[in-house]
């Protein structure tokens, strides 16, 4: 499997890169891989509407109209190899659950190609094939009445690109997934197959993230992660129930002076999926010097041309283009919580002094081009969470109970 996937990726390079006959042969040799990968494939395919498959053959053609349309005629080529690599990776996704490599990429040009069109035509077409759950009514996260309503923070979403929570986790949480963390082993960036606790006294690397299995033997994140709340909120935003892609969890510390641009510590915007929102709380305070979320509101839409790049960039490309009452760091006492777009720019500030914990979830319209994994979850477990993925297994589709 792996060999044929490489074969993929080597196809889609040289297939944008040649024309005529030679770039026709890769398509066809890429179509042919994805079928013996079919064959090949053991995974489960996605909990979806079974009719999804044959609706999006019918949909395509308007989606690559509209998408064509955007671009100017030097690079309506390329972006016409994108749209057939998209079209017959998604449909692999949807046949296997597994995305193809050329067909993740090519939502990415295709993002910049079309300043995120193509993730507004998806969304569409996602509106008419699954319809909304009826969440049970909830007065906040974790049931913490807060007098927010969604409406008021999907608006915010939309006009802004993020929503700072009024409530903050309680500090008795915060402490325990504090302590949770200093005692578990993470993985350095800078060694990551390493397995360490982290020593504020002496980092070896800018960032550790702990894993996924050893964020799920924490009671507290996994009611996070079962919130009723916040999987209203996202629906709301979403258009149709979110998938749970996990939950990530990271210490970044002052290591390095610069800026690190692997711990996107300089601006960017994210590709986690088609549409998804995450879901941020920080687990220590967070002042100016301490890593703030910075954070360019408004910039979900509407790029300029020049920064539809999939790249990282400067703080000087970012300032030579959006107003500096637009560029907010989002700075908050330990229990912060806040909500972002991030197709926006964006990025962590490198830190000065201290260190930051954060947690977070994401949460996606789809799996497409999410990291194939299966969270394994202990049926047993004295927890929401198992009953939450038996009630709702499309959106917990990344989650296997055991």
């Amino acid at each position: 499997m792996a060999i044929l996937q490489r074969i993929e990726s080597k196809l889609f390079r040289v297939g944008l890169q040649q024309s005529g006959f030679i770039a026709w042969i890769c398509m066809v040799l890429f179509r042919l891989s994805l079928v013996l990968e079919l064959l090949l494939q053991k995974s489960k395919p996605p909990l979806q509407n079974p009719l999804e498959r044959e609706d999006f053959k019918k949909f395509f053609p308007e989606l690559s109209e509209k998408i064509s349309k955007t671009v100017e005629e030097p690079s309506r080529l390329e972006v016409k190899k994108l749209l057939q690599f998209f079209y017959y990776g998604y449909l692999h996704y949807l046949a296997t659950g597994h995305t193809p490599k050329p067909a993740f990429l090519s939502m990415r040009a295709l993002f910049c190609h079309s300043d995120g069109k193509i993730c507004q035509e998806m969304q569409e077409f996602f509106v008419s094939h699954y319809s909304p759950h009826n969440f049970p009514p909830s007065a906040g996260i974790l049931e913490i009445p807060s007098g927010e309503s969604i409406p008021e923070i999907v608006n915010a979403l939309k006009t802004q690109g993020y929503y700072i929570f009024k409530q903050k986790l309680p500090e008795v949480i915060c402490e325990k997934l504090h302590a949770f963390a200093m005692e578990t082993e993470c993985n350095p960036q800078s060694s990551p197959n390493q397995r360490t606790k982290y020593n504020p006294l002496a980092p070896i690397s800018v960032k550790y993230s702990l894993s996924y299995e050893d964020m799920l033997r924490n009671a507290e994140i996994r009611r996070l992660l079962s919130d009723v709340f916040l999987l209203s909120i996202t629906q709301s935003f979403l258009l149709r129930p979110p998938c749970v892609l996990g939950p990530v969890m990271w210490w970044s510390t002052p290591y390095s002076k610069e800026p690190d641009a692997v711990a996107a510590q300089l601006y960017h915007f994210d590709f986690d999926s088609l549409n998804f929102l995450k879901f941020f709380v920080y687990l220590t305070d967070v002042g100016p010097d301490n890593g703030p979320h910075c954070f360019v509101q408004g910039s979900m839409v509407n790029k300029p041309k020049s920064l539809r790049v999939d790249r990282r960039l400067q703080d000087e490309e970012i300032e030579k283009h959006y107003d500096k009452k637009d560029i907010v760091e989002i700075d908050g006492s330990r229990g912060t919580m806040f909500l972002a777009d991030t197709r926006a720019f964006h990025k962590g500030k490198n830190l000065q002094s201290g260190d930051r914990l954060i947690f977070q979830i994401v949460y996606a319209d789809s799996l497409f081009g999410a990291e194939p994994h299966q969270t394994v979850v202990d049926s047993r477990l004295n927890s929401k969470l198992p009953s939450m993925i038996k009630q709702y297994p499309a959106i917990y589709s990344s989650f296997t109970l055991i």
